[in-house]
């Protein structure tokens, strides 16, 4: 490590903060690809027709004339469940995302409700929780907030997902994710249901007494039976007015077509904390072949994306171009006439390593496009295509839908489809994704999260709990280095209430050397991570000085940041700051302060 600080120093190279993407330390032996799976009780798909036109304007919730329009974004990377059966509960039919889908965040982490209301003068949230004791029952508790954006930590209770109201000095607009059961013509909602939340690891971990759940997500609202302010009596569709094999118009946009339209892609904007990508999961309908004897191989490729396209006026801006090198995983499934003829194609991520296929699971922490293809062939009849939302609300992280067409040059252009069409629905087709969030959390009654060590040297044993067992962790500082020479760490698990190990338990032992004479003080944020899933300890040895030597860029810590903040210092490009920057005390600042940080960082006093 002190090499490397030194090549940093030597090099003036600025650290950038960028994104970092890992596969799984474990890689899975490779699995038959599922056949396709039936989904029913989706409500039933409406044809509809488009045409490549010029798109309308950006539509907003409509509301009264002079009230405030009520209105957030959900948290980025938080997802709606999708496509989870109905089961009967007590002789009736129990209610599932068909009529308010579940929404998926990260547990222990803070989420972010952006608030997107216009015309209001103040505000109001409101979300409810709930959780089981054992011997008392559900225990319901209501929290509020006046706060411009709600954040919120989620555990593992089931919440429901706030409300925003917004007040203006001529009354006030109430604005609440949700979906109505409708009347049987499907002309008026007969009962709202509020939409929830639930903060688990995965789908199939989280609490249902509502049927069977399967654990497809989108960043759509997509399947439900209205639209979530409740203007919209509609459900999923499809669309129409491609062309088709004898020059009409009733060929599938979201499937087979004559008009070059190859590739659908859905993106999936940069999360507010990362999470594990396990299957890619595609929604189809009218699955007919042409030939029975013939299986038919379909493709889901996920790309890293530079950025999220916003919402496009013009082909050119809102357009894709896909980039191999930005490939992190794919997958295929293969589809022949024992397939359903409405369902869900499945897709796990495979990486390939001397002729051995092995399955991946990508950390996702920017971006990502997922992109369907291999559907638009003679394979497949006229009918084939699939689903997308009828939701009119916009996410707030930008175009979600995509269409793509090979170029002349071979590569391949997605174009956001709200440019690509007239109507200006927002729509999310049904390519989903199966996700996993990974936690680690201390245990709150006896942690903190920090700990000063002894200035003679001490070793300190804090407990995490957690999801992954420690095979799979890395220990570092908090930019991923090797930890300074004066910490070590020792994982192991904890016991249970019988004596036995526990791998959702785990006691890093800590030890810190003796604080060298002459160094007032050291600290180090050590980051204990695994893919999709981190937490920080903060080491201390000595007393802190109000300006702490070695911390020259003034952020509380020592470590490589400050590095890159002197030599920067030294060569003139931000503004010396000489107090912070002469290290070593000797009233100049040059090289030999840059020796002195390392030494510092690394616990050594030569």
């Amino acid at each position: 490590m002190r090499k490397h600080l030194l090549f940093l120093a030597i090099t003036a190279c600025v650290a950038t903060a960028s994104a970092q993407y890992r596969h799984s330390d474990v890689v899975k032996p490779a699995k038959p690809v599922q056949e396709s799976l039936s989904v029913s009780n989706l409500p039933d798909a409406t044809a509809t027709f488009d045409s490549r036109a010029i798109p309308g304007v950006q539509r907003a919730p409509a509301v009264q004339e002079n009230l405030p329009k009520a209105w957030y974004n959900r948290p980025a990377g938080a997802f709606w469940g999708c496509h989870y059966t109905r089961g009967a509960s007590s002789g009736s039919t129990s209610l599932t995302s068909y009529y308010a889908p579940y929404m998926h965040v990260t547990p222990y982490f803070e989420s972010t409700f952006m608030n997107a209301s216009e015309d209001a003068e103040r505000y109001e949230w409101e979300y409810e929780t709930r959780r089981y004791e054992t011997g008392t029952g559900w225990i319901y508790s209501w929290y509020t907030s006046e706060e411009e954006n709600l954040k919120v930590e989620y555990k593992n209770d089931i919440d429901t997902v706030p409300s925003i109201t917004a007040f203006n000095a001529d009354g006030a607009n109430k604005y609440q994710p949700g979906a109505g059961e409708t009347n049987s013509d499907k002309t008026e909602i007969v009962n709202w249901y509020n939409s929830t939340i639930f903060a688990k690891p995965a789908y199939e971990t989280a609490y249902s007494n509502t049927g069977d759940r399967t654990m497809w997500f989108s960043s759509k609202f997509f399947g439900a039976n209205t639209n979530r302010d409740g203007s919209t009596l509609a459900g999923s569709y499809y669309s129409v007015g491609a062309l088709d094999a004898d020059g009409g118009t009733t060929g599938r946009w979201y499937g087979r077509n004559w008009q070059g339209i190859d590739f659908l892609g859905m993106a999936f904007e940069k999360p507010e904390h990362p999470y594990v990508l396990r299957h890619v999961g595609v929604r189809y309908q009218q699955l007919a072949l042409t030939d029975p004897d013939k299986t038919t191989t379909l493709t889901a490729k996920v790309y890293k994306l530079d950025e999220m396209k916003p919402y496009a006026q013009d082909l050119e801006n809102g357009t894709i171009i896909l980039d191999e090198e930005n490939l992190i995983a794919e997958g295929t499934c293969d589809v022949d006439t024992t397939c359903a003829r409405g369902g869900l194609f499945i897709f796990p991520l495979m990486n390939e390593d001397e002729g051995l296929l092995y399955e991946v699971n990508p950390e996702i922490d920017f971006p990502i496009l997922v992109v369907f293809t291999g559907y638009n062939t003679d394979d497949f009849t006229n009918e084939f295509t699939l689903l997308y939302s009828s939701d009119n609300y916009d996410e707030g992280h930008g175009e979600l839908c995509y269409l793509g067409e090979t170029l002349e040059d071979g590569s391949v252009a997605m174009y956001s489809n709200y440019a690509f069409f007239q109507t200006p629905r927002k729509r999310g087709i049904s390519i989903l994704i199966d996700v996993e969030r990974p936690f680690m959390v201390w245990n709150w009654s006896t942690e903190t999260g920090e700990y000063t060590f002894a200035n003679d040297g001490e070793s300190y044993a804090p407990e995490i709990y957690t999801y992954h067992n420690m095979d799979s962790w890395d220990v570092t500082d908090e930019n991923f280095n090797d930890l300074p020479e004066w910490l070590t760490v020792e994982l192991n698990y904890g016991l249970d209430d019988n004596g036995e190990e526990n791998e959702d338990i785990v006691i890093p032992t800590i030890t810190a050397e003796p604080l060298p004479e002459g160094v007032e003080y050291r600290e180090c944020n050590i980051k204990f991570s695994y893919p999709g899933a981190y937490i920080f300890f903060k080491a201390m040895q000595g007393t802190k000085p109000d300006i702490m030597t070695g911390d020259v860029d003034g952020n509380g810590a020592v470590n490589v940041s400050d590095v890159t903040a002197l030599v920067n210092m030294i060569l003139g490009v931000i503004e010396k700051d000489d107090a912070r920057a002469d290290v070593n005390g000797d009233g100049v600042v040059n090289v030999s302060d840059v020796t002195a940080l390392v030494n510092i960082i690394l616990g050594v006093t030569a």
